[in-house]
């Protein structure tokens, strides 16, 4: 499991940004970010064409976003077929309690601090 410290590089030319909002109910929050957590690090991090991601839970409502980066959309679509055989059961669980909605990017521009 990657440290929560760590920072997180956003590339502009990667070719495939994609991000999934959970809408968990109140009481599932805190164990889809756990299961998400545990999904990433442990399921989909090892597979091929992976790249990054990060979770972020919101403030003011249930919802749980997760932005990630693929090499390519067929290396997500691998890694997803993962779930579908039942080899990433904690990704499954994640599934399960949110109902994803996912949607793929291009990432257009990237901003950082004078100082960054």
């Amino acid at each position: 499991m990657s440290d929560k410290n760590t920072k997180l590089e956003i590339t502009k030319n990667v070719p495939f940004t994609v991000i999934n909002r959970f809408l968990p109910k109140p009481e599932d929050q805190q164990e889809l970010v756990e299961v998400l957590t545990a999904g990433i690090s442990d399921e989909m991090a090892i597979q091929p064409g992976f790249i990054a991601a990060s979770i972020q839970r919101s403030l003011d409502s249930n919802d749980v976003l997760v932005y990630a980066q693929w090499e390519s959309a067929d290396a997500l679509a691998a890694a997803g077929g993962l779930v579908a055989a039942g080899k990433a059961p904690n990704m499954a669980r994640g599934f399960e309690l949110g109902q994803p909605q996912y949607h793929p990017y291009e990432v257009s521009a990237v901003i950082l601090a004078p100082d960054a």
